[in-house]
């Protein structure tokens, strides 16, 4: 873990590894970048060793389903008024799922890349049945009545 500290790159900070003939040794050259990429509602991920933490700058990304290039790249693929609909629906739901800070939060937003490539409204269909409806489910295991009630609203788009 020394050897991705920002002061102990390059070749003067090599480690001789231990299990190699010949006294090979490792470093990690300074101009390359680890990207530690994590989701936080998934709470098999949620403890991290701190020593390995402190080593990485933190950045919250959220769901762009706001972004004009998200919209531009669904309006490549589908029809306006399913783009639009996707967006319009998926804002609706991801801030009531933000705004239920007892079981979920922001933290459990739906992400936007479920609908890269959506050309059609069977493809919308598709991703809402076999990705994003079982998401639900897990989410509101307790209230079933309200994954189903935005179920059947996603479906009926």
């Amino acid at each position: 873990m020394m050897l991705i500290e920002n002061d102990k790159r390059g070749e003067e900070f090599a480690l001789r590894l231990a299990y190699q003939e010949g006294g090979q040794s490792f470093f990690v050259p300074e101009n390359v970048y680890i990207l530690g990429l994590m989701n936080t509602a998934d709470r098999s991920l949620a403890v991290v060793d701190y020593a390995l933490r402190r080593r990485f700058c933190y950045v919250d990304l959220t769901p762009a389903f706001d972004s004009d290039e998200f919209r531009n790249a669904l309006l490549e693929d589908c029809p306006e008024d399913l783009a639009i609909g996707i967006i319009q629906k998926m804002k609706r739901l991801n801030k009531e799922i933000a705004e239920d800070t007892s079981n979920l939060g922001p933290g459990f937003c739906v992400g936007h890349s479920y609908f890269c490539g959506i050309e059609s409204a069977e493809d919308f269909q598709r991703v809402i049945r076999f990705k994003v409806a079982p998401l639900l489910r897990e989410y509101w295991f307790d209230d079933p009545k309200k994954a189903d009630r935005w179920i059947k609203e996603l479906l009926s788009l």
